[in-house]
């Protein structure tokens, strides 16, 4: 039986708008009129290493541990104050349940934050099992989230279905040799990806299930 794997920021919520006014409000008061191209590149990537990069780049003295714990608790209040769902994401999942394929979170988020959005999204007890950034040193395009998920649900790489937005994602997806479905990207590319759909409306359950390596 298969079991899938699904990304959360981007993929599942739209948390996008909140990580980004975090960030610009956090990182305006370490560099005010910090040049905005930093946002290019960072989708799919943990908060942590977003926020070391953009101290080494600024060459501050702050601390990433304490500017990241910043912009979480922000994010954490903007996102349960108006928490928002992809388009056909919630009901794409509980159809893939209600066919008994189980289903698990893979996420470079902090646990904590992965918590309280799927509590504000009523999603807490969707997923068998939960991977957030917390459980691994190195967060995607590091394949090391998706190796560790593999552990701890106990199945066969040929059976397990991942669906990503990033690049970071596909990557970490694809280093692990998952079959990795793209849903919900902004971003027209193809890191290897198996298969591409703009939203999970536009996917037929039984035609993934029946998807293998």
């Amino acid at each position: 039986m298969k079991h899938f794997l699904f990304d959360m920021d981007g993929l599942l919520l739209d948390t996008e708008w909140a990580w980004k006014k975090a960030i610009i409000i956090v990182f305006e008061e370490l560099v005010p009129r910090f040049d905005r191209s930093f946002f290019d590149h960072l989708s799919g990537k943990g908060i942590f290493d977003i926020t070391k990069e953009f101290i080494d780049n600024h060459q501050l003295g702050a601390s990433s541990l304490e500017v990241g714990n910043e912009i979480v608790d922000m994010v954490i209040n903007m996102f349960v104050a108006t928490p928002r769902i992809m388009l056909g994401a919630k009901e794409f999942v509980h159809k893939t349940k209600e066919k008994g394929i189980t289903c698990s979170l893979v996420s470079s988020s902090p646990r904590r934050v992965i918590d309280a959005f799927l509590k504000a999204s009523m999603m807490n007890d969707t997923f068998f099992s939960i991977t957030s950034g917390d459980d691994v040193e190195s967060v995607k395009p590091a394949p090391d989230i998706y190796l560790k998920a593999i552990r701890e649900i106990g199945v066969s790489e040929k059976d397990i279905i991942v669906f990503e937005d990033s690049i970071p994602g596909v990557l970490a997806s694809k280093a692990a040799k998952l079959h990795t479905i793209k849903v919900n990207s902004e971003n027209d590319f193809d890191m290897g990806q198996d298969h591409s759909f703009d939203s999970f409306l536009q996917i037929e359950l039984n035609n993934i299930i029946g998807m293998s390596l």
